[in-house]
Order: C-alpha cells, then sequence, then structure tokens
C-alpha cells in the first residue's frame, strides 16, 4: 500500500501488462482518476463512474458489468486515499513530544532566570538561547516526522529501523531536557560561561544514519538492565548540560558516578560515551595528568561498540591532549589523521569536520608550524559555513581569532587587525554589545593597535575592554586584569607613566587578592617592569622583570612569545650597565634560542637580532 501510494503522488504508474484484458479506454479513465493533481481528476466520483459506464464498442449488459468493475476501481482507490490519511495522521503530533523540554513554559522560565541575574546583557543572550533552542527543537520535530513517514507513508525503510532512529531521538530529546531545565537555574557566576548551550546537545543528523544505527551495539535487552541503564544515560544528558551551561565542576562530579557505573553494565556505547565526556571535562579543566590512558580506554570501547563518532571524538581528544602535553607534531598529525579516517563511516560529518580543523590548526600553531596551521584554520572556516550545529558562529570567531593570531607572529600587524575586526562583528552581532566575550576580545585588538603606534586608539580600546569587564566578571577575572595591563601599556606609551603605574599598582592588589592564572600577573608584572625602567628604577624594574619569567616558565599555558618578549626586555634593561652586558647578550640570545627552528615569530626574531647586531660586548 505505501508504494502505491508513493507510486501515485509521483505520477509514476506502473504500464500495464502485455496480456492484460483492460481495453485501454478503461484504462485512460482510471489514469485520470489516478492524477495526483486534482485539476486533472474527474470533478466528481458520479463523472468517474459515468465515464466508465460508457462502453463504445459494448451492448448494455456489458456496460452495467464495467458499472461493477468500476465500483471494485473505485473502492481501491478510496481505500488507498483513506489509508493514506490515516498512515499521516499518525505521524503528526512530533511537536507536541516537545512539551516539558522546549515550551512556552520552558521558555518563560529560562527567560526569566536570565533576568534575574542582572547582567546587563542578560536580553541579549536570552535572544541568542532561544534562537538557538527553537532551532533545535524544530529541527528534532522534522527529524521525528520524516523518520515516522519513512516507514508508515513511504515505505522506504523497516519498523525496525524506524525503532533505532526513534530511540536516538528520544535521546536527543531527553538531552534537550535535561539542558533547558539546567538553564533555568543559571546564576550571576555561571551566566558569562552561557554562550553556545546547544554545542553539547548531540549531532541531530546522526539519528538520521541508517548506517551508524545500525553498526552500534544495541542496549541490553533483559528488562533489569534496560532499568539500571536509563538513569545512567539521563545522568550523562544532565552531564553534557552542565557543560553547556558552563558548570564544568559540577559536571565532572556527575560524570565520575556515571562512568563507575557504566562498566558494570553489558553496554559498550554508554561506557564510551561517558568516558569520552568525563575526558572531555578534565582536559577543559585542565586535568591532564593521567588523562592519556582514559581516552585510549574511551577509544576502545568506541571500537568495541562500533559507534564511529564517539571514536572520532576520542581520537581528536587524543590529539588535544598531545597539543598540550608536548607531543611531537607527527604524532600529532598521526592522530588527528585517524580520527579524520572515522569520518568516513559517518553520513553528516560537516560538524565534526570543524573540529578536525580545529584541532589539527591548533596542534600546528602550537608546534610553530604556521603553514599547515593557516591552512587548517581557513579549510575549518569554509567547512562552518555547511554545519549542522548553532555553535558554528562561535567556531567561526575562533578560526577568524586565529587566523588574525597567525598574522600578529609574522609581524602583519595590519592584517591581524583587519581579521579582529571580523570577529568583533560577529561577537556582538551574536552575543551582543555588553557581553563579556567582547571584553576579552577587544584585547587582542587593543595588542595589535598598539603594535601598530596607534596608541590613542589602543587606549580606548583597552578603556572599553576593562569598563565592560569590570561590569560584567569583575576585578578579579583574567580578561579584567590582562585589560589593566593593556591600557596601562598604551598610558605608558603615550608618556603618561605616573598615571599607568597608580593602575597597574591597583591591579595587582586584586590579583594577588584573586589569585589568577600566573600568566595574568605575568602580564601585569612585565608591563609594571617596562613602567619603572622608564621612571628611572631600574632595579626595580630588573625584579619585576625577573618575577614575570619566573611565573611565566613554570606555567604550561604560557606562549613561546610572553616568555621570549620578557627575556628580551630583560636583555635590554641589563645592558645599561656595562659590566653586565655579557649577561644581557646570554639573555638576547636565550630568547632567541627559544625561538630556533620555530616557523611565524618572523618580527620578534628578526628585531632581536638587529639588536645583538647593535650589541656587542667587550
Amino acid at each position: 500500500m505505501p508504494a502505491t501510494i508513493a507510486a501515485i503522488t509521483a505520477g509514476e504508474v506502473k504500464p500495464a501488462p502485455n496480456d492484460s484484458p483492460v481495453p485501454q479506454w478503461v484504462r485512460r479513465i482510471v489514469l485520470k482518476g489516478l492524477s495526483a493533481a486534482p485539476k486533472d481528476r474527474f470533478d466528481s466520483l458520479d463523472a468517474l463512474i459515468a465515464a466508465l459506464g460508457n462502453d463504445p464498442r459494448k451492448a448494455r449488459n456489458a456496460r452495467l458489468a464495467l458499472a461493477g468493475t468500476a465500483v471494485a476501481v473505485l473502492g481501491l482507490v478510496l481505500g488507498v486515499v483513506s489509508y493514506a490519511r490515516g498512515q499521516s495522521t499518525r505521524c503528526r503530533g512530533a511537536e507536541d513530544r516537545l512539551a516539558g523540554a522546549w515550551d512556552r513554559e520552558r521558555e518563560q522560565a529560562i527567560h526569566a532566570a536570565f533576568i534575574a541575574t542582572g547582567a546587563p546583557y542578560a536580553e541579549d543572550a536570552w535572544r541568542q538561547v532561544k534562537a538557538s533552542l527553537d532551532r533545535y527543537a524544530a529541527h528534532w520535530a522534522t527529524q521525528r516526522t520524516e523518520a515516522c513517514e519513512a516507514t508508515w507513508l513511504r515505505g522506504e525503510q523497516s519498523e525496525a529501523v524506524l525503532s533505532l532512529r526513534m530511540r536516538c531521538l528520544e535521546r536527543r530529546l531527553d538531552e534537550l531536557r535535561a539542558l533547558t531545565q539546567t538553564l533555568g537555574s543559571v546564576d550571576p557566576a555561571t551566566m558569562p560561561r552561557v554562550t553556545t548551550p546547544t554545542s553539547t546537545l548531540g549531532v541531530l543528523s546522526r539519528c538520521a544514519d541508517v548506517g551508524a544505527l545500525e553498526r552500534i551495539a544495541p542496549p541490553p535487552q533483559n528488562d533489569n538492565a534496560r532499568k539500571q541503564l536509563e538513569p545512567l544515560e539521563h545522568g550523562l544528558h544532565e552531564a553534557q548540560a552542565l557543560m553547556g551551561a558552563g558548570r564544568p565542576l559540577e559536571a565532572l562530579v556527575k560524570l565520575e558516578k556515571v562512568s563507575a557505573a557504566a562498566k558494570t553494565l553489558d553496554s559498550p556505547a554508554l561506557e564510551a560515551e561517558a568516558h569520552l565526556w568525563l575526558a572531555k571535562v578534565r582536559a577543559e579543566l585542565g586535568q591532564f595528568d593521567g588523562l592519556r590512558p582514559m581516552v585510549l580506554e574511551t577509544i576502545r570501547s568506541a571500537e568495541q561498540s562500533a559507534d564511529d563518532a564517539t571514536r572520532f571524538q576520542a581520537l581528536l581528544l587524543l590529539a588535544v591532549l598531545g597539543t598540550e602535553t608536548g607531543q611531537s607534531y607527527d604524532e600529532l598529525v598521526a592522530s588527528c589523521r585517524l580520527a579524520e579516517s572515522a569520518l568516513g563511516r559517518i553520513q553528516d560529518h560537516g560538524w565534526y569536520r570543524v573540529q578536525l580543523y580545529l584541532t589539527s590548526g591548533n596542534a600546528a600553531r602550537k608546534r610553530h608550524r604556521p603553514q599547515d596551521a593557516l591552512a587548517a584554520y581557513a579549510r575549518g572556516l569554509e567547512a562552518t559555513a555547511g554545519a549542522e550545529q548553532d555553535a558554528s558562529w562561535a567556531s567561526r570567531t575562533i578560526f577568524i581569532t586565529s587566523l588574525a593570531e597567525l598574522s600578529a607572529q609574522q609581524g602583519q600587524w595590519p592584517q591581524a587587525l583587519e581579521t579582529l575586526a571580523q570577529a568583533t562583528r560577529a561577537i556582538t552581532e551574536h552575543l551582543g554589545p555588553q557581553h563579556p566575550a567582547l571584553a576579552a576580545h577587544l584585547l587582542n585588538v587593543g595588542r595589535a593597535e598598539l603594535a601598530l603606534g596607534r596608541s590613542e586608539a589602543a587606549l580606548a580600546t583597552f578603556s572599553g575592554s576593562l569598563d565592560l569587564g569590570l561590569r560584567t566578571v569583575g576585578v578579579a577575572d583574567v580578561a579584567t586584569l590582562s585589560a589593566f595591563a593593556g591600557k596601562a601599556d598604551a598610558l605608558r606609551a603615550l608618556g603618561h607613566r605616573e598615571e599607568a603605574e597608580r593602575l597597574l599598582r591597583e591591579a595587582m592588589v586584586h590579583a594577588e587578592k584573586a589569585s589568577p592564572r600566573p600568566t595574568a600577573l605575568a602580564e601585569l608584572l612585565l608591563v609594571l617592569g617596562r613602567t619603572s625602567n622608564e621612571l628611572g628604577r631600574p632595579a626595580e624594574a630588573e625584579k619585576q622583570l625577573g618575577a614575570a619569567i619566573t611565573l611565566l616558565e613554570g606555567e604550561r599555558a604560557a606562549s613561546d612569545a610572553q616568555l621570549v618578549d620578557a627575556r628580551f626586555e630583560l636583555a635590554q634593561l641589563v645592558w645599561a650597565t656595562p659590566k653586565r652586558q655579557r649577561e644581557a647578550r646570554a639573555l638576547a640570545e636565550k630568547a632567541l634560542g627559544a625561538l630556533n627552528g620555530v616557523g611565524g615569530h618572523t618580527e620578534r626574531i628578526g628585531r632581536i637580532q638587529v639588536w645583538l647586531k647593535t650589541h656587542s660586548a667587550p
């Protein structure tokens, strides 16, 4: 019956068999009655019956016999129509399934929670989050309806396949429900981190990838095991929601429990997913020690369950981990290529490919392969255009910012500034002009302006970043402390050294109370050292620069550029004492040596080389 309906709708009724006894004039009438377009059919059923009764060749008795045939044909047509209508009705109501996950009540609760935080960007953030959730929910409903119709209306897939797709969609619905519940309890502390909450939801296109769904090991079949499995799956979804709501420490506690319990069940698919998310959270928190064995175990479980999407993400996480813990570039490339091989069995891999290029680009940039990084970021930027996830705008911003940083490393500051302007527009468009993410981004803009000698513009940019940071995330935030350092550096460049020093002293008091990352404190000390030196206090400046170098040397997150610049600045300071000129050259040579064989940093390397040529120690 579904095949018959599909043929009628498409206008593809099969030709009559060669030995058919049905006259052509009867066939023409029946085909007209089966036309897909109403204008091509008879005006009424009476007209169709009358046409079938008008036999041009036979007598009245034959016409009566054919009229009986017409009634039978009419019964078939009515049966087809009735069946089609019933199956179509059967597939309606997908939107009703969203009740309790994304409905008017949930919208109002989340909106009220956002506004209650008092954040100046709350309304802008709410509009962005609502739009993302609307799109995800609409996509979910479309997927559910399509899956139902593929079985009951078009006859394209079996009931067994429909069951697989529906189970996948029900899991996505539970993820959505957990996320909206969590967003309803957002508070002032977590609000700044709620930027792309739907990025933690499963990719819906996976539920249409029948081949992948059939390959994945099925859940336990006995009732007792299923009863144990369901709360663990829900616990996993709650942990994902906590990550989307910017609460990784709470997610970590929940995931540790879910991961431990999953090992006791015969469900390698759930075990792989739980391990993956636990590893993701630990990486997010910088807890890299002992993480590699967990990621390898995740890959093993994913292969055992034939879960290609989880295997891909685990292999990619292996590359992220290696990037942060000193693996060679060749090893990182190998991990990324293994991850890419897993994409061949994933039907719609647009979003996964975005992640691949971002990881590959970051690995290349941190291992000083600027050309490889440039190629990866450019391909990733292109891939975001077709990615399913709503967070693709955030990925585009990351790619754009990374490209700007590569330009800056090579001294191409005008190009860097132009690229950063694109990211500024994207952040403002999606998060609004009052979001703390914009404050953090403006730091890069200010640094580019300062490097180009546009000190007045840099002062305005850093001041804007500082004011926004103070209003949204507070004085102790890392980005706010960096804004203090940037504004002071711009003041110093404009000759307002005393004002710059006062600002830096104020920031140091806040930093000592907040205990921020060492890199933030080192940044303040670097600018303070420059300022002290220009105010005629070289001994004090040397102490401050030395303290900054010590902090950077002990911090994994410190960049090569930060440490090189600190050493070179100290070298220039020490040179002023004639008896210490050999020491100064040694510091400069050490700074240059850290960049030997390193791609990029063209301008930085050239600056140090010129200084060494013009400063020969006795």
